[in-house]
């Protein structure tokens, strides 16, 4: 994959949007703002491509949000990637799964593997071990509902489509 890629990202209703920017605001009261992308709402990242295939996917997102509908989510637990990341994860469902398996399919079967989360903050690591007991005293378990699927490159950030589930 090139320096700059392009990332499909799903996304929540407006409810647990607020919830998790709660959290967030809380940990940023604290005067660590963390290292991830400002500005992108919440969201469980589906799949990576290449930058020349923009056009490709564009239509791909088209076409499975045409025919998938929106689904809840429970994000029920709290998740460390490392000591550089602290995120909300959800417990899998068919549909969370079968919308992976949609946008990626070349890769659903690579060495890497696949962990749906919705990222809250990135830091360093004495970052992160401060912020570990606010994001447990703030955590209670949300249902979400997954509404909408988003096109970005990056980086820098450049927000390409956006199509709903039905």
């Amino acid at each position: 994959m090139s320096e700059k890629f392009l990332c499909l990202l799903a996304t929540f209703d407006e409810e647990t949007e607020k919830y998790m920017k709660g959290i967030e605001r809380t940990i940023n009261e604290t005067g660590i703002v963390g290292k991830q992308t400002p500005n992108l709402s919440h969201h469980i990242t589906m799949a990576y491509y290449d930058t020349n295939r923009e056009e490709e996917i564009k239509k791909l997102l088209e076409e499975v949000c045409l025919k998938t509908k929106s689904f809840n989510l429970t994000f029920n637990h709290i998740g460390l990637f490392d000591l550089s990341v602290i995120f909300f994860a959800p417990d899998v469902n068919r549909e969370l799964l079968s919308l992976h398996e949609e946008f990626d399919k070349e890769f659903i079967n690579n060495d890497k593997g696949w962990t749906p989360h919705a990222t809250i903050i990135i830091d360093n690591e004495e970052n992160i071990q401060k912020v570990i007991p606010i994001v447990a005293n703030n955590f209670m378990p949300i249902n979400a509902r997954v509404e909408k699927v988003s096109l970005y490159e990056f980086f820098p950030t450049r927000f390409i489509a956006e199509y709903n589930l039905q």
